[in-house]
């Protein structure tokens, strides 16, 4: 192993176009490599993809031995006629980028070829010009990318995993800086009373000190070391959007009931939301880094809503209604929830949860889930990939279905680790696997499946999850 140049990294930002090469499949999706400049990485899709292929895939992050990447387009490419890629991808990301409207499918090198032949010399010339500026403005490397030791790719399995369409990509906004303090009121003349306290009705002494001088057009000089902070927190949030896809939908009629109820009775607390308000809800949930769980029921719209929260940021968000039958992705989800939690009608549950739990449930909204094509029965399966877990310090969620009585259980795995298992019919938190061992024998058409949550997602390169406040802004403005 040998450790990533960091001049190669500097060039690369959250949402940048890149082009990669497929090595083999993972469970999952691939293991690839960025041609341009030879470095390995990863790529969760369900699309059918072939070993050297080139596709185009939008950069995510760096961080655990691995660069982490995001298919930029979806459908099943296996149609694609083999035949050898001519195509220099990276000639024309520049092209791509300018391009607002890009077709949700893969986009085969001999196709792309023949529409890049229609650009006229002047697009042609504006491009070249574009990328020069590109590359000019990337010279300087990005600190914090240096020095990450990436292992050779491994194969898990025998080839037992076929992988079917991923989900859209969408990009979330960086959250702004706060707003600047406004400067304070002038200072009265010298021996003037000067009044301040509640509605300045409380008078303070005439020779009491005035207020420092106030420069105007001052020129207000950001250190280093916060300039690159605040940069870091900004790729960061950038970078959870660029990850954040459409979830798996669920099927079940109150699919809310898919999150574990209290552990912990006693931090349990209900109220009517008309005694507080949403302002309050958000500045409490994301001042206080709450891990768990917000349920909502407003009567007036007959909905049913469920959040699931890690350290003040929506890691999930399932939301149900008469109106509106099909179940909507988290982030629109999110949206319906905060709409409804400013209806006065609206009941509110919020408790905590472990973070191992939350995390490991989390995968269901926000991870990436693997396609089985095996002839393993539920047991074997489930004691492979949980095997395949613990080797690789993985954090998941299992989805056991169990058609004899139509029954759900979902099985938590934090780093590897089975932390748990909710049955979700009974709504019961068991932390022994044998539990689960109990119902697949009891059903011998029990099925397991899984999804997997990055590790990247929990590091210090990703800010995980969905801003409250920002999201409710977003509502405000519609």
């Amino acid at each position: 192993m040998s450790p990533l140049n960091p001049w190669k990294l500097s060039g690369y930002k959250a949402g940048q176009n890149v082009v990669c090469k497929v090595v083999k499949d993972e469970p999952g999706g691939y293991a690839v490599i960025i041609p341009k400049d030879n470095l390995p990485g990863f790529l969760p899709t369900q699309a059918l993809l072939r070993t050297g292929e080139e596709i185009l895939a939008q950069f995510v992050c760096v961080h655990n031995h691995r660069i982490l990447l995001s298919a930029r387009f979806s459908n099943n490419v296996s149609k694609l006629p083999a035949q050898q890629n001519q195509t220099r991808w990276e000639e024309h990301l520049n092209e791509i980028d300018a391009e607002p409207n890009v077709s949700e499918d893969f986009v085969s090198p001999a196709s792309f070829e023949q529409q890049s032949q229609t650009i006229t010399p002047q697009q042609q010339m504006a491009a070249q010009e574009a990328a020069a500026a590109q590359a000019a403005s990337q010279q300087q490397p990005t600190q914090g990318q240096g020095n990450v030791i990436v292992p050779p790719s491994t194969r898990p399995d025998d080839g037992m995993y076929k992988n079917y369409n991923s989900s859209s990509v969408k990009t979330l906004p960086a959250e702004p800086l706060p707003s600047p303090i406004p400067p304070p009121p002038p200072a009265p003349a010298q021996g003037q009373p000067r009044s301040g306290g509640l509605n300045g009705a409380m008078p303070y002494a005439a020779n009491s000190p005035p207020r420092p001088e106030v420069v105007p057009n001052r020129l207000i000089s950001i250190p280093s070391n916060q300039a690159i902070q605040l940069e870091a927190e900004a790729e960061a949030e950038a970078a959870f959007g660029v990850w954040a896809s459409t979830p798996r939908k669920f099927h079940l009629k109150r699919a809310t009931d898919l999150i574990l109820p209290p552990i912990d009775k006693d931090s349990l607390n209900e109220f009517k939301i008309v005694d507080y308000d949403l302002e309050w809800l958000i500045t409490d949930l994301e001042g206080g880094m709450r891990t768990g769980c917000v349920k909502a029921a407003c009567e007036s719209k007959l909905s049913r809503s469920a959040m699931l929260l890690y350290r003040g940021r929506a890691v999930g968000c399932i939301y149900g209604c008469k109106s509106m039958p099909d179940t909507q992705p988290t982030e629109q989800s999110l949206a319906n929830m905060l709409a409804d939690l400013e209806v006065p009608d609206t009941d509110v549950k919020i408790y905590d949860l472990p973070e191992n739990v939350t995390l490991a449930m989390s995968a269901l909204f926000l991870g990436y889930p693997v396609q089985r094509n095996d002839d393993y029965d539920a047991r074997a399966y489930m004691d492979y990939i949980c095997g395949w877990f613990e080797s690789k310090g993985n954090t998941a969620c299992l989805a056991i279905t169990l058609p004899s009585n139509s029954a759900t259980c979902l099985g938590y795995v934090y780093k590897g680790q089975f932390c748990g298992a909710f049955y979700v019919e009974d709504q019961q938190f068991r932390t022994d696997k044998e539990f689960v061992y109990e119902l697949l024998r009891n059903d011998p058409r029990a099925n397991v499946e899984a999804s997997i949550l990055p590790p990247e997602m929990t590091s210090s390169a990703v800010r995980f999850g969905f801003s409250l406040s920002m999201a409710k802004k977003r509502v405000d403005g519609r």
